[in-house]
């Protein structure tokens, strides 16, 4: 036992050395071993001298054929521990799982002590277990359990979701509630309370009650969960709903573009990613989702690569006014970054301002002349 719990704090989950890992390989075969061939011991009724090298005990003291020598339950959960050492070592993932095993399989003979169920703690020809080596086998399994880091069957005690707190909730009231009510049970039969008829009854209507409350409690814990979960999805298609509507009913273009970064880091073009029905009437351009700006427009000018790219690496949104030639259009744009700082993905909001922009080119035309013509004619005039 000694040599298993060095294993187990060898092997554990975390970084191992190669001496480390080695001594811990020799600590888990040792124990293997000696499992198996006490075991055979007991099997083939044979006597290798193994069970008093460390201590001798003349013939009879104890219980059994054999001093000092486990009973079989003691040796089936040694076995297994010594396998789930050697699982730690080579990371099989079978570990939790023989630790469960050696939990169960001690569980038996230890109600047995809390009881004096002498059948649960005692095979008929072969010494007992006694409750300080079950529950240390227990220990150990255990250990086995937590040592395996986040693999199953444990995982879901650490988990953080609603399966999580539930099972860590309920747990000690499915182990130790029973266990507390078969004491008091012996205890009433003990003093006369009651006899072994009514005690029983007493028990199995303690535990229905009980299993009902932990089912009603469970149901409506996770009925008030899945509410939860079905007003929020609700509320979630209502504004992906509400958005989806104004995407596709407002005037102004909209897309959203994804930046693309030459190997010195500098904006050198952007991929359409999602565009509005108004997007081709503001811009002209056809079946643009998917598809590079240069793929459309060769000649776009650098300045809006390096507008966006602005935006999109320091998350500082810009409103202004340019020209694209490229396109023949004057437009106001409103543009932010589109998730966190690592994201290179900008929306963009957009109106055609071509019209105004030509219009007040016209009338600076139109006053240039007029004073042109003020201050260069023959004829007097005077306003």
């Amino acid at each position: 036992l000694l040599l298993a719990g060095t294993a187990l704090l060898l092997l554990r989950s975390g970084p191992q050395g190669g001496m480390r890992r080695l001594a811990g390989l020799l600590a888990a075969g040792t124990v293997l071993g000696i499992g198996a061939l006490t075991l055979s011991e007991h099997l083939l009724g044979v006597d290798l001298g193994m069970d008093q090298l460390l201590a001798t005990e003349a013939p009879g003291e104890v219980p059994g054929s054999s001093p000092n020598r486990a009973g079989v339950p003691g040796l089936l959960g040694l076995l297994l521990v010594g396998g789930g050492l050697m699982d730690l070592a080579w990371r099989r993932r079978v570990a939790p799982y023989l630790g469960l095993a050696v939990c169960l399989l001690e569980l038996v003979p230890l109600v047995g002590f809390a009881y004096s169920i002498r059948e649960f703690r005692q095979e008929v020809g072969w010494m007992e277990n006694t409750w300080p080596t079950a529950l240390a086998l227990m220990a150990l399994g255990t250990g086995l359990v937590v040592a395996s880091g986040e693999s199953t069957p444990q995982a879901v005690l650490w988990r953080k979701d609603s399966g999580g707190r539930l099972f860590r909730a309920w747990l000690p009231v499915v182990v130790l509630v029973p266990l507390v009510l078969g004491v008091l049970v012996l205890l009433g039969q003990h003093l006369g309370l009651f006899g072994a008829a009514v005690g029983t009854g007493v028990l199995v209507l303690s535990l229905v009650l009980i299993f009902v409350m932990v089912l009603w409690r469970s149901t409506s814990h996770l009925s008030r969960r899945e509410g939860t979960e079905r007003q929020a999805k609700e509320q979630l298609r209502q504004s992906e709903e509400r958005y989806r509507t104004l995407f596709e009913t407002i005037v102004e273009g909209f897309c959203t573009i994804e930046l693309v970064f030459d190997s010195a880091g500098r904006p050198v073009d952007y991929r359409f990613l999602e565009i509005n029905p108004a997007f081709i009437q503001q811009t002209g351009l056809q079946a643009a989702q998917g598809k590079l700006m240069r793929e459309l427009a060769p000649n776009h000018e650098a300045h809006w690569f390096e507008i966006y790219g602005r935006v999109a690496l320091t998350g500082e949104p810009a409103h202004f006014e340019n020209e694209a030639k490229a396109l023949g259009r004057y437009y106001e744009v409103s543009a932010c970054r589109v998730g966190g700082p690592q994201s290179r993905k900008v929306a963009l909001l957009f109106n055609d301002i071509t019209v105004r922009k030509r219009a007040e080119a016209a009338v600076g035309q139109s006053e240039e002349l007029f004073r042109t013509a003020f201050e260069n004619g023959a004829v007097a005039m005077a306003l």
